[in-house]
């Protein structure tokens, strides 16, 4: 389960990181290099009554920057996002999530609004 932050809350975090490979066919004769994503994302989760929850979410994306035949890119990501999501029981073996997130700060990619029922 989660750690507890205090009554019928509770909180988790995650950090993860994306490393990709060299690109040696790339248009022409273009070497693209980048370097890795990171990620960090939290959530404030409230338990509600009949296995119910609704979370407070935020994540924050950092590097990945591009190197194009040993030119460095001006292009390091730096963005975060802020979002809800509230979770209700189907039945015993299902539950139905729905979700909105919104980009807080975006320099460069990954800024849009997120809906979805999962």
């Amino acid at each position: 389960m989660y750690p507890t932050v205090g009554g019928a809350f509770s909180g988790e975090a995650a950090f993860a990181a994306r490393f990709f490979t060299d690109n040696d066919n790339s248009v022409g004769e273009t070497t693209l290099k980048q370097g890795p994503l990171y990620q960090l994302q939290v959530h404030l989760v409230y338990d509600l009554p009949k296995g119910r929850w609704i979370a407070l979410d935020g994540n924050y994306f950092w590097g990945a920057r591009t190197e194009k035949n040993g030119v460095r890119g001006d292009d390091r990501q730096q963005n975060s996002r802020i979002g809800i999501t509230f979770a209700t029981p189907v039945n015993k073996q299902h539950s139905l999530k729905f979700y909105a997130h919104r980009g807080l700060v975006s320099n460069i990619g990954n800024d849009s609004d997120t809906y979805g029922v999962v």
